[in-house]
């Protein structure tokens, strides 16, 4: 079987609709454009190590007076 080359667009396209955009790409997750060509993001990092025991029922982003995170 021979080779076929495919030309994709880069971009998410979602004016239209999936048939519409034909050769590229309307839906997509985790994932960015470099050099026009498709990669996946690389996986997710801890932001804090600190945990809690219990379930957690509500998050608020909280400032201390003194302007400290």
């Amino acid at each position: 079987m021979p080779y076929a080359k495919f030309q994709f667009k880069a971009g998410i396209n979602r004016e239209g609709t999936d048939y519409t955009n034909a050769g590229g790409w309307f839906n997509a997750s985790l994932i960015r454009f470099r050099k026009g060509f498709v990669e996946k993001l690389g996986g997710w990092a801890k932001n804090t190590s600190n945990s809690f025991l219990g379930t957690c029922r509500n998050l608020f982003a909280w400032i201390s007076l003194a302007g400290t995170k």
